[in-house]
């Protein structure tokens, strides 16, 4: 059963709402912090930025060297249809822990995923994986 909710306000007033409070209260702070910062990034060692780098091309590359079978727009689809089926404003314990062990599933699955473009150069397969990675 699907549930409908219906609104006050359209979606974009909602919007329009959220972007005039973060104008209002929350970049006049984060302007405040970033300018009573006692150091700012040129006083990083490079060594960091070089150790970061290093690792994210490390990612970057077991992604693009791994051998497996799973397609990873095919397991981003069915994540998508458990969370619209299971966990939405109607949440009944048992769908939710029916919907948890097929996360499990889905992040196992995800561990042998094959990219079908193994380029280094502006991969957007490569970057679609790594944007949903750390889920």
């Amino acid at each position: 059963m699907r549930i409908s909710i219906s609104r006050r306000e359209p979606v974009g007033s909602e919007f329009a709402g959220v972007v005039h409070f973060w104008r209002r209260h929350c970049r006049s702070a984060a302007l405040k912090y970033a300018r009573n910062l006692e150091k700012g990034a040129e006083a990083v060692e490079a060594s960091v930025f070089w150790r970061e780098q290093k690792r994210q091309e490390e990612l970057n590359e077991a992604l693009i060297s791994q051998q497996g079978s799973e397609n990873p727009i095919t397991i981003w689809k069915e994540l998508g249809e458990i969370m619209t089926e299971h966990v939405t404003v109607t949440r009944i314990n048992k769908n939710l822990e029916s919907a948890n062990a097929k996360l499990g599933d889905l992040q196992a699955r995800y561990r042998k995923i094959n990219l079908s473009d193994r380029t280094r150069w502006s991969n957007q397969t490569l970057n679609f994986a790594r944007s949903w990675a750390t889920c």
